[in-house]
C-alpha cells in the first residue's frame, strides 16, 4: 500500500468519526491526520503519569485561572500526552466533575483509531456557567493494546483538542488572555454567531524526545461588550477594533503529533 493511500484512509476515517460524534473538529481533525508521517518517523517517549501532569496543574478557583492552566498545555505538549485525558488530570485542569465519554472505534488500512469526546460542564462557584469539549484521538495498529504506561510505541499516535464555551457574563476577557498568552498572532473575522472576532494564537511546532508536534494552535472568540456592538469599528487595517474588556466566549486549543 502506497503511504499516500494510507494516510488519505487514515483521514477519512477519523473525518467520519467526529461526524458520527457530532463534534465540530472534523475537518481539524482530518487535516491532522493527513500531516501524520510514517510510523517509523516518529521518535519514542516516555509517557508521563497522570500524577506527573497533575503536579504542574492548578484546579482553578476563578475563571481567569483556566488560561494559566490552557497556557501549560500548550507549552509542554500535554494534549499529546495519552494521560493527560485521564478524569483526575482533567478534574485539576478545569475543575467540575469527571468528563461524560462517548467513544467511537474504527478500523482501515491495518489501523485502529479511537476517538473518544468528553463533555464536561462547569456550574461551580469558582468556574461558572462554562462546558468544556474534550476530545482525544489515539491512533495503533490493529491487535496492539494502548499503551498508557513506560515508553509509547513509535506506531501509537495521540493529538487532542479542547474547546471552552462560557454562557455567562465576562469572566474572562480579552486582557485576561494577553496576560498569558501575550500578544496574538493574528486577529481575523469569526466566521459566524455571536462573537466579532478570533484571537489566534500559532505555536511553534517541537521536535524533542519528550514531545514532537506537527501543529497545535489556540483560539479565542471575541464578543463585543455591551459599549461596542457587533459589527462596530475596525482597525486601520480592516481588522475587527479588540478592547482589552471584550469578553471570550469560546477557547479552542488543538494540537496534532507524529
Amino acid at each position: 500500500m502506497r503511504e499516500g493511500g494510507f494516510i488519505k484512509v487514515i483521514a477519512w476515517i477519523i473525518a467520519a468519526t467526529a461526524v458520527d460524534l457530532g463534534i465540530a473538529t472534523a475537518a481539524w481533525s482530518a487535516q491532522a491526520a493527513a500531516e501524520l508521517p510514517p510510523a517509523a518517523a516518529a521518535p519514542t517517549k516516555l509517557l508521563k503519569h497522570p500524577v506527573q501532569l497533575k503536579d504542574v496543574l492548578r484546579e482553578p478557583k476563578f475563571p481567569a485561572q483556566l488560561l494559566s492552566n490552557f497556557k501549560t498545555a500548550m507549552d509542554r505538549d500535554f494534549l499529546l500526552e495519552i494521560n493527560f485525558y485521564n478524569d483526575d488530570v482533567l478534574k485539576e485542569f478545569v475543575g467540575g466533575a469527571p468528563p461524560t465519554w462517548r467513544e467511537t472505534t474504527r478500523e482501515g488500512e491495518g489501523r485502529r483509531i479511537l476517538t473518544r469526546v468528553g463533555t464536561i460542564n462547569l456550574r461551580s462557584a469558582g468556574v461558572p456557567n462554562m462546558t468544556v469539549a474534550v476530545q482525544e484521538t489515539v491512533i495503533t495498529l490493529v491487535g496492539h493494546e494502548i499503551v498508557r504506561r513506560g515508553a509509547q510505541p513509535a506506531d501509537q499516535k495521540v493529538y487532542g483538542s479542547i474547546t471552552v464555551d462560557i454562557a455567562s457574563t465576562p469572566d474572562i476577557c480579552v486582557c485576561d488572555v494577553r496576560d498569558w498568552f501575550g500578544l496574538e498572532t493574528d486577529v481575523r473575522a469569526a466566521p459566524s454567531g455571536t462573537a466579532k472576532a478570533l484571537l489566534v494564537y500559532e505555536f511553534p511546532a517541537t521536535a524533542s524526545s519528550e514531545a514532537a508536534s506537527v501543529s497545535k494552535n489556540a483560539e479565542f472568540a471575541i464578543r463585543a461588550d455591551d459599549s461596542a456592538p457587533i459589527g462596530s469599528g475596525a482597525s486601520p487595517g480592516g481588522r475587527p477594533f479588540i478592547r482589552g474588556r471584550d469578553p471570550v466566549e469560546r477557547i479552542s486549543v488543538r494540537e496534532a503529533g507524529k
